[in-house]
């Protein structure tokens, strides 16, 4: 499971709203609760994590910049950065 998302059974397009990623949680969190089996302690400590990185409305959106970041070249990243500036939008964090 590489990231959040995966984790909580969620897509990342539409982005998730915050009722979607509890949701999501309670979902999994049943499944996958250590006191219906002790062999999934390491599942659901993903999935809390997952849920715990994802509180805000502002989390799910940064969470999801960060994962295409990974992915764009340093001009491309300069470009966001300029385009966040022209439209007055806050700009991500590529480190």
């Amino acid at each position: 499971m590489s990231n959040y998302f995966e984790a909580l059974g969620l897509k990342e397009f539409p982005v998730p709203t915050q009722a979607d990623v509890k949701s999501a949680f309670r979902r999994q969190a049943q499944q996958w609760h250590p006191d219906r089996d002790p062999k999934n302690a390491e599942r659901f400590k993903l999935i809390s994590a997952a849920y715990t990185g994802l509180q805000s409305q502002h989390d799910i959106e940064d969470y999801v910049w960060r994962l295409h970041a990974a992915i764009l070249t340093k001009s491309q990243q300069s470009w966001v950065i300029a385009w966040a500036e022209v439209t007055g939008e806050q700009a991500p964090n590529f480190t």
